[in-house]
């Protein structure tokens, strides 16, 4: 029996893992925007609340870490 092989996309995960890592504060909003688009097929338009949830949110960051 062969060893069991990574998932094809394991890496991409692990990756989008790091992206997400990176965004501090605004990680959940992040999740919870993919989740949305995961929920309606990726319509943006249907997920335009969490699109501007997360806009704000690294707008404050990115003022926070200029100050």
């Amino acid at each position: 029996m062969e060893p069991r092989e990574k998932g094809l996309h394991q890496d991409d995960a692990d990756e989008d893992d790091e992206n997400v890592k990176q965004l501090q504060q605004c990680s959940s909003i992040y999740l919870l925007l993919q989740d949305c688009l995961v929920k309606t097929d990726r319509n943006w338009k249907s997920c335009q609340k969490e699109v501007q949830a997360l806009k704000a949110c690294n707008d404050r960051r990115k003022k926070d870490k200029s100050t």
